[in-house]
């Protein structure tokens, strides 16, 4: 996701940036339910509810985060491009931390 995610900001044509889109798109659906199957297995039972609970409010929580940056970010003629890698930005921070686990 990250990869594709990232590197739709730097497509040289609509075509490649609708592909890249898609593919991304495609993988945080993937994404987003297998992250609450094994949350839902590997959590002990007493903190399920609030592991799912907060794996939900983050979710909200980076759509919020989208929102800002596209109202800060649109209106100074920075383009869609920086915008993309805003919304990349915490994925690349996962990605890093999860894979030294």
């Amino acid at each position: 996701f990250t990869v594709a995610a990232g590197a739709s900001a730097f497509s040289w044509s609509y075509p490649v940036f609708l592909i890249l889109r898609g593919i991304a798109g495609f993988c945080i659906g993937a994404n987003y339910g297998v992250s609450i199957c094994y949350s839902a297995e590997m959590v002990p039972i007493t903190k399920r509810a609030f592991n799912l609970l907060l794996l939900d409010i983050l979710w909200c929580i980076g759509g919020v985060y989208i929102c800002f940056c596209a109202i800060f970010v649109m209106p100074y003629e920075w383009g869609w491009r920086y915008l993309i890698l805003l919304a990349a930005l915490p994925c690349f921070n996962n990605d890093t931390s999860t894979s030294r686990m």
